[in-house]
């Protein structure tokens, strides 16, 4: 073995590639290390220089080992990169190795028969093509229905295994027959590719059927959680509104020449005026709101008919629309600009649809991730439930909602089908 022997470029060269690229599908899903594109940066070239220097030394030594071994250089480049937990980078990474086996027996199905009429070039271009539509497939079928946190599912499914026995049995397969008996190669392609289509689509399928549920019954905790809060802000406001009652009457019964006294009953008469729509659950989210934007001087407007929106459970309509006013109130307190702050709110029945408007100043720019308001507090999995809230509910009763940002103001609005 020379010293070109080590440094020469070879067809088997294309797999650190083609896993790299595989496994890069999955970025959406794990959790990136501080400085990530700083390690990806020095990570990447380290890693094509050694897998490369490294397929060639195998080669000589025993071939066999090539693709594991460029593959466990990979799983160690993802580790630098990515601080998710080494199951869920177990998983993910042998979900890439199954749509790289996916994506080359595919092209073996296509060149096997074929090989004569492909030269060098015809050959790569096959290739890449096939990789090509089987990456985006894969990505668009598998990895972008994906929904939830996976770092708390993956640990306790079945999937995980599935996917390591399917992986790990695909490249034996693949790697034994063609280093011991390449003319017999090409009769397990199918069987194979149906290997690695099945366990793709069962394992994480499954685990995003199971990160979807995980989402629901957080969502469930949240709205209930929310009816307890406005029942409890309701039975405070309640008592409130006694006690502010009885003041009243002291007060008019008083004199008010005295400037603490005619300032007592300002404040007495501001709390009087809590909302009073008709609609119980919905005058108690409405009049802590009130109160909240009174005291941090953020005029609130609103208008509603109580009656289109007495379909919804009271915990689903507090959670819903205290979720609204409480990201409105939360932006307007960021504002520098503080005379240009407020949230506007009004529900109409149209025909037979029922309308909820919330609107807001917002000048700063806002991502959305399917539609949905990206969070700002700087953790995806952890934050964004409020919309995600509203949105699980909004559909409950056969409706929509939609976000928009235009000439600094932010709208939410929700449309819900007349429902006697």
């Amino acid at each position: 073995m020379t010293i070109q022997d080590v440094f020469a470029i070879q067809s088997y060269h294309g797999y650190m590639f083609q896993i790299l690229l595989a496994e890069a599908l999955f970025l959406p899903l794990l959790l990136r290390r501080d400085k990530f594109w700083l390690r990806a940066l020095i990570g990447i070239p380290v890693y094509a220089v050694v897998s490369w220097i490294l397929a060639n030394l195998l080669q000589f030594v025993f071939p066999p080992l090539t693709s594991f071994a460029i593959f466990l250089l990979s799983f160690a480049l993802g580790v630098v990169l990515f601080k998710s937990s080494i199951r869920t980078l177990i998983f993910c990474y042998a979900g890439a190795m199954l749509i790289q086996n996916l994506a080359h027996n595919i092209e073996g199905v296509i060149y096997i028969p074929l090989a004569e009429h492909f030269n060098l070039v015809g050959q790569f271009f096959l290739s890449f093509g096939v990789m090509v539509l089987v990456y985006v497939a894969a990505y668009f079928i598998i990895i972008n229905r994906m929904r939830g946190d996976i770092e708390s599912i993956v640990p306790t499914t079945g999937a995980l295994f599935l996917s390591i026995f399917s992986a790990a049995f695909c490249y034996l397969v693949q790697t034994l027959l063609k280093n011991l008996m390449p003319d017999a190669h090409w009769i397990v392609t199918l069987p194979l590719i149906l290997c690695d289509a099945v366990t793709l689509l069962f394992a994480f399928v499954f685990v995003s059927y199971l990160a979807k549920q995980k989402e629901n019954w957080e969502l469930e905790r949240l709205v209930a959680q929310s009816d307890s809060y406005y029942a409890a802000v309701g039975a405070n406001i309640e008592a409130i509104n006694m006690k502010v009652h009885d003041l009243k009457h002291f007060v008019d019964g008083a004199s008010i020449e005295q400037d603490g006294l005619a300032e007592l009953k300002k404040v007495v008469d501001d709390y009087e005026s809590t909302a009073k729509t008709g609609n119980k659950a919905l005058d108690n989210v409405l009049t802590n709101y009130i109160l909240l934007c009174r005291r941090k001087n953020i005029p609130f407007t609103f208008s509603v008919d109580s009656e289109s929106l007495s379909f919804m459970k009271p915990g689903d309509l507090a959670s819903t629309f205290g979720n609204l006013l409480s990201n409105a109130l939360e932006a307007e307190e960021k504002l520098e600009d503080k005379g240009k702050a407020y949230i506007a709110f009004k529900v109409v029945r149209k025909g037979e649809m029922v309308s909820a408007h919330i609107e807001n100043y917002w000048p700063e720019s806002i991502n959305f991730v399917r539609g949905l308001p990206l969070s700002t507090k700087g953790d995806a999995l952890n934050h964004g439930y409020g919309t995600k809230s509203v949105s699980y509910v909004v559909k409950k009763y056969g409706g929509t909602i939609s976000f928009s940002h235009e000439n600094a103001v932010f709208e939410a609005n929700a449309l819900f089908p007349k429902q006697d």
